[in-house]
């Protein structure tokens, strides 16, 4: 192995490999891009057993990959070395094909493939693997045993960022055949909205742990230049701005195609597939404004948890646009267990240091008491009106009597009926006009983060969570509470935002 193992490749793929036919470049010289090179030399160091780099789509990440698995095979490949092992996973099998394609073509046009001057690259299909005399590279199904009977000196999980929840039994086989060849799991993605890739990324401080991120600022404009340079290290080279310019303005007038732009260019946490409750823009522009004094009357929305949902309230002030949102769970398992079971690491602990999340002894919270918590809250002020699902009715019924209030009740269908829908629409209405002053609360931004909205046939919107442990339940006590007082509170004077 060369000293420099990624200065090595970096070299041999600027000498020996051509850009393949397909490309703007085709036929120069195969020119790695400096951010890749970086990771690289990072990722081969020794004591590396993760490497994670997460970057915006088509910033020839998938190329730099397929240049390294070349490094290994080919002839002249600066890394050969006999009876080394590789194997490729991504979320289905056919964008791993992508990548062995990707391969392919760029041995292809540099003249790496065997019959050419007695080279033993090859390529085959069935099943999909590139082989020659030093080694192999497979490139797997996408199931859960995929890599368990395998042994690799390097195993890749192609866009980790894009796994599903059940995705994580897939990359802990990739990982445990790295075992016996005392190897790596090197990941390159788009950071996406998986839970695997957030917790390779707060992993960072291992020193066993590789990661690189470029990422577009939080909260920044979509058509924001700089923000856009960030998370793509090759715009302008690479990656067109002009392509960045037409796709920020388009997610501008199209706020449902805000979610793939900023998970695929601009490179942040987000669901690409999923349509928001509301742009996540907007919510960082109201969310920003200070919030305003309690005035008027109060809406109250609660949604009653189990044993591993939330219990959650929210209190909404229509005539100021104050929102505020509270959460409870059983203290068995406790808040640091519970957070790492549901994937949001010492989130549900800040919380509690801010007030906003209680613990009640047991596995599931007390309702009763729970109220009697957020009645505390209001300072003996009584709701103009409680709203709850009325599917729970006698649950809620129950924790109303326990809790010694007597609040006006409104029992709402929650779902994609008229009821839940309608509520759906006047909370993002609060927020598209101005008329929502929340503020900076971990709980609800934690709530909108798992959540995504869900059509039935008619069109009609519902809230559902995003990822299986993503609690999405203070942000549907808050839909119940805004929906309430949109209805029956009076218009304020909205907040203006330069869009």
């Amino acid at each position: 192995m060369p000293a420099d193992p990624a200065g090595a490749v970096a070299a041999w793929s600027r000498a020996r490999l051509k850009v393949p036919p397909g490309h703007a470049r085709a036929g120069e010289p195969m020119e790695l891009p400096a951010y890749a090179v970086e990771f690289f030399r990072e990722a081969l160091a020794g004591g590396v057993r993760e490497a994670g780099c997460f970057v915006g789509r088509k910033n020839a990440k998938s190329a730099a990959v397929a240049v390294l698995i070349l490094a290994f095979l080919a002839d002249d490949g600066p890394l050969r070395r006999k009876g080394w092992r590789a194997g490729v996973a991504s979320i289905n099998r056919e964008k791993a094909i992508e990548l062995w394609k990707q391969a392919s073509d760029i041995a292809l046009a540099s003249g790496l493939l065997s019959g050419e001057g007695g080279r033993t690259l090859s390529f085959g299909k069935v099943p999909r693997v590139v082989r020659s005399i030093w080694g192999e590279c497979e490139f797997l199904s996408a199931d859960k045993s995929a890599g368990h009977a395998s042994g690799f000196d390097l195993a890749i999980a192609d866009e980790l960022g894009l796994f599903p929840e059940r995705g994580r039994d897939l990359v802990a086989g990739l990982l445990s055949s790295t075992s016996a060849r005392d190897g790596r799991l090197l990941a390159i993605s788009v950071i996406g909205a998986s839970p695997l890739s957030k917790e390779m990324i707060a992993r960072a401080d291992d020193p066993a742990t590789v990661v690189h991120v470029h990422e577009a600022p939080k909260g920044c404009r979509l058509d924001d230049p700089v923000a856009w340079r960030a998370a793509n290290p090759t715009l302008g080279a690479i990656k067109s701005e002009g392509y960045m310019r037409d796709m920020a303005r388009r997610a501008l007038a199209n706020p449902s195609e805000q979610p793939a732009f900023r998970a695929f260019d601009l490179n942040q946490p987000a669901a690409p597939g999923d349509e928001m409750l509301v742009p996540q823009d907007r919510w960082e522009a109201v969310a920003a404004e200070r919030q305003p004094e309690r005035a008027g009357p109060v809406y109250l929305g609660f949604d009653i948890g189990g044993t591993v949902s939330m219990t959650a309230a929210a209190l909404y002030w229509p005539e100021t646009a104050r929102l505020e949102c509270y959460g409870a769970f059983g203290d068995t398992p406790d808040l640091a267990a519970r957070g790492e079971a549901d994937g949001c690491g010492a989130a549900y602990l800040e919380m509690q240091r801010y007030g906003l999340l209680r613990t009640w002894p047991g596995r599931v919270t007390p309702c009763g008491p729970f109220l009697a918590w957020i009645g505390e809250l209001l300072h003996g002020r009584r709701p103009a009106l409680a709203l709850a699902d009325r599917y729970r009715q006698g649950e809620a019924e129950d924790a109303l009597q326990a809790a010694g209030v007597s609040w006006p009740v409104e029992w709402r269908a929650q779902g994609s009926g008229k009821d839940g829908s309608e509520d759906i629409r006047q909370f993002q209405r609060a927020v598209e006009s101005g008329r929502l002053r929340p503020g900076l609360n971990l709980l609800l931004e934690y709530a909108l983060s798992n959540s995504r909205l869900r059509y039935d046939e008619n069109g009609n919107p519902a809230l559902d969570r995003r990822r299986q442990h993503g609690r999405i339940d203070p942000l549907s006590a808050a839909v119940l509470a805004v929906g309430a007082g949109e209805r029956m509170g009076r218009a304020i004077e909205p907040i203006l935002m330069v869009a």
